[in-house]
């Protein structure tokens, strides 16, 4: 199995991310660190989210996650906003 690392940036919005963009991510680095994948990037459409790496032979770095920050889209704000609405 290979050790995972992150880059401070790619640290950074890991800690950012959803529930389920974070299942994605995990299970995406579950992949690379056994070895399953030797792509440099995992991606998924219906996230828009995209893991970067650079693969060696005992190592995996994370260099960076893109991803839209969901909990700044209209779409999460609407939900809070009718979450809130139901709660009062």
């Amino acid at each position: 199995m290979k050790k995972l690392s992150f880059t401070k940036l790619a640290k950074e919005k890991y800690e950012g991310l959803t529930g389920s963009q974070q299942t994605f991510v995990d299970q995406g680095l579950d992949q690379l660190k056994q070895g399953k994948s030797l792509t440099n990037r995992l991606e998924n459409k219906d996230l828009n989210l995209t893991i970067i790496c650079e693969n060696s032979d005992k190592e995996v770095l994370i260099t960076d996650i893109k991803y839209s920050p969901y909990r700044q889209s209209d779409n999460y704000e609407a939900a809070q906003k009718r979450m809130n609405d139901w709660n009062n």
